[in-house]
């Protein structure tokens, strides 16, 4: 009985643990700016965007790629937030159907300080 309490007890640590790093990892960003990406497109059925999403302190510029979809389209998503996971050249989301889809990073800034009135 000891020896299953213990195991019990462990397995549930373990599982803690890990569901808690996992979604510690991802954070809120906001989409602050959408611009069609300037450079040679290879295939025309797929539209590139320079993608600006503001996470903490830093807005990252991403390229995102999406086949014409009227449904989908990115260029309309400004404003809005979406949990992101950064990594060293990858910025990882969830999309509409929450399947994870990873967008390489092209470029990072500070982002700029907003004050607030009083």
């Amino acid at each position: 009985m000891q020896q299953l309490l213990i195991t019990l007890s462990m397995c549930l640590l373990v599982t803690t643990g890990w569901s808690q790093s996992s979604s510690s990892d991802y954070q809120v960003g906001s989409i602050v700016a959408v611009q069609p990406h300037l450079g040679e497109e290879a295939d025309a059925s797929i539209t590139r965007y320079d993608v600006s999403v503001r996470v903490g302190d830093k807005v990252y510029t991403v390229l995102y790629s999406e086949p014409a979809n009227p449904y989908t389209e990115v260029k309309y998503r400004a404003g809005i937030n979406v949990l992101v996971y950064i990594d060293k050249n990858t910025l990882t989301y969830n999309d509409l159907l929450g399947r994870s889809k990873t967008v390489p990073i092209l470029s990072w800034k500070p982002a700029a300080k907003v004050c607030k009135a009083p």
